[in-house]
């Protein structure tokens, strides 16, 4: 193992469901991923349309097996011709595709949810950044609003084992009894995982207020039952924010902040600005450290909006 650690670079989005036009901000999405060479990507509010674009360039599909017909609608500022918004093809807009290299990707999803949801989540990890891969699909039995989770683990070249997860958390201010209970699912599977000794890492759109879970209260229960040293492990065991774990910059504070970010158009003095979107961690040694943490995203496109209503969460973490 490298005494110094392995550098995992992880991006995490929501990336809107529903603001048009839907092909250049994927087209800048596709971009913001060249540029940063993340080694996960963690999406939230992934529709059937959008799938189809991103999955033409990140991850093995059948339509990837393009012909020569269809390279030759590419012109050389990466516009494609016959992308339709409605899925087939229409003028979306997308890098050329050797900018990515082919399909840089393994997807982790279930394959069920964009035949049968209007949006979902999805985990990328790039191609051979785990030995013996594995993953797995969760959906909340009692969301209203078709939230679940993503996760995938494995073994990194460091030799650290990695579980990672992401989630969209329910939606709107009288949601937080099942906001709550969602956040409360993810983080007892990550505790047991830490309990196989893998190091685990959740980001993804909490839709987390303040006063909901306070950065600093995110504390292991001891379970019923326990007693003892085990007990006393538990009650001093902490998921940690990586935000706070980063320095708690107020520049890279707020993800979802109507007062710099215009893509929802929404008028009036009141424009409200949350830290929706977070990342937290737990290990067995809690020997991982962050060495970067941003905010991307917040350059306006050509077509005169933002890639999402939110912006994305870069972290780059050692272990």
């Amino acid at each position: 193992m490298n005494g110094k650690g392995q550098m995992v670079r992880f991006l995490s989005w929501n990336v809107d469901m529903s603001t048009e036009p839907i092909g250049p901000r994927m087209h800048g999405l596709l971009l913001q991923i060249r540029e940063l060479k993340p080694d996960v990507v963690m999406l939230q509010e992934v529709t059937p349309i959008s799938f189809k674009i991103l999955g033409k360039y990140l991850w093995d599909t059948v339509d990837n097996v393009k012909s020569d017909a269809t390279e030759q609608n590419m012109n050389s500022v990466g516009r494609t011709t016959g992308e339709k918004e409605n899925g087939d093809v229409a003028q979306q807009q997308a890098p050329h595709s050797t900018a990515l290299g082919h399909a840089p990707y393994d997807l982790h999803i279930d394959p069920s949810w964009p035949e049968e949801l209007p949006y979902f989540c999805l985990l990328l990890t790039r191609r051979k950044l785990f030995y013996n891969p594995s993953s797995s699909t969760t959906r909340f039995a009692t969301s209203r609003m078709y939230r679940g989770y993503v996760a995938a683990s494995g073994t990194i070249s460091s030799g650290a084992n990695l579980f990672i997860v992401t989630s969209h958390l329910e939606s709107s201010k009288d949601s937080t009894v099942e906001r709550k209970s969602q956040l409360l699912q993810i983080l007892d599977t990550m505790r047991e995982r830490v309990d196989e000794g893998y190091s685990t890492f959740f980001a993804g759109d909490t839709n987390l207020r303040e006063a909901e879970v306070p950065a600093s209260e995110i504390i292991k229960k001891p379970k019923a039952g326990e007693s003892g040293r085990r007990k006393r492990k538990s009650m001093k065991e902490k998921f940690s924010d990586v935000w706070v774990m980063a320095g708690g910059s107020d520049e890279n504070k707020f993800t979802w902040d109507t007062q710099s970010n215009d893509n929802l158009g929404m008028v009036g003095d009141f424009r409200p600005k949350s830290r929706y979107d977070r990342a937290f961690v737990l290990s067995p040694s809690n020997g991982e450290r962050v060495s970067g943490f941003n905010l991307v995203g917040r350059e306006r496109l050509e077509c005169g909006r933002f890639i999402s209503d939110h912006w994305g969460l870069c972290i780059d973490m050692i272990y």
